[in-house]
């Protein structure tokens, strides 16, 4: 029986009875089947399990997409451990901020074909190459289309929005699209089962220099409660406080995570301010040293964890106005 696409493997069976008596005992004899299930969901998941996929778009819509396998030398948890790691450099962690740029020329794509032998496996093993893998985005437009896709494909049935555990998010603040206010709502209402994210913020110099940040994270929850913000002393020296980028990003603090990680990079926007500078219409008058990028990451994984309590952020040790 050949099955040409996954919605024909979630109709219900409509064969004749002895059809479906001889699609049974076939099942029963396949050395694969016979195994417990246990067994089989362990042979599933190395198969289809354990990557880091790249989400990329395939138009301009943003409504169908392709994906490929991480090729990075440095995985997510070893950035995040040369990013906080890092003491000596006084304005980044060298060595990871283009741990994906070969990633793009790599073709390897998920083998997922053995999902096709027949319903039974499908059944089994469909939500596993959702549950299992990491889905990377470097735009997140490209993220809001791909789960919008796939709560559509879960009106037929399939509810793969539902199985995704695990993303890592490239975050551009000069971008519009990370300001606008509803993809944080969308994302908590499609991924209500997600418990482990990932964020590369990269100011990469396009639209603007860096935003000076506040001197500490108390003081930006303090200029937070400013009913205007020429009221607060520091807010024109702290554009980070009029970015609702930020706001978005810890809006998913909603979602049931287990683990956040953030890594804060300007190598982009340090490569563009030197090609600026040479046009001699630029001048960089504000950059975060590498020890705030670090304060700042821990204040975000505290924010989306729910680390703090009222007055208090435990992450930082820091006591809030």
């Amino acid at each position: 029986m050949h099955l040409r696409s996954g919605s024909q493997l979630d109709r219900p069976m409509t064969a004749n009875p002895k059809h479906a008596i001889a699609i049974t005992l076939h099942n029963a004899s396949s050395p694969l089947l016979q195994l417990p299930s246990e067994l089989r969901n362990t042979i599933y998941k190395e198969i289809c399990g354990w990557q880091l996929i790249h989400i990329t778009a395939t138009d301009t819509k943003n409504v169908t997409f392709t994906h490929q396998i991480c090729h990075a030398t440095v995985s997510e948890e070893e950035a995040y451990e040369i990013f906080h790691n890092e003491s000596e450099h006084p304005w980044n962690a060298l060595g990871i901020e283009d741990r994906h740029r070969a990633c793009g020329r790599g073709r390897q794509k998920l083998s997922l074909s053995f999902l096709r032998t027949c319903r039974q496996l499908y059944a089994e093993a469909r939500h596993f190459p959702y549950t299992t893998n990491r889905f990377s985005f470097d735009n997140v437009a490209v993220l809001d289309g791909f789960t919008l896709a796939l709560v559509r494909k879960g009106v037929q049935g399939s509810y793969h929005h539902l199985a995704i555990q695990s993303l890592h998010l490239r975050i551009s603040p000069q971008s519009l699209y990370w300001r606008r206010s509803d993809w944080a709502l969308r994302l908590r209402n499609r991924l209500r089962s997600l418990r482990h994210i990932s964020l590369s913020v990269e100011f990469d110099g396009l639209g603007g220099l860096m935003p000076a940040p506040p001197y500490t994270s108390a003081e930006y929850e303090a200029s937070k409660k400013w009913s205007s913000p020429s009221h607060s002393p520091r807010w024109r020296r702290s554009s980070l406080c009029r970015e609702s980028w930020l706001h978005n990003v810890l809006g998913l603090d909603r979602l049931p995570l287990e683990t956040a990680r953030v890594v804060i990079s300007d190598i982009a926007a340090e490569r563009a301010e030197l090609v600026m500078r040479a046009r001699a219409y630029c001048n960089w008058t504000c950059r975060w040293t590498l020890a705030e990028k670090q304060e700042w990451a821990q204040y975000v994984e505290g924010k989306l964890l729910r680390r703090t309590v009222e007055g208090e952020d435990e992450g930082l040790g820091v006591v809030l106005s």
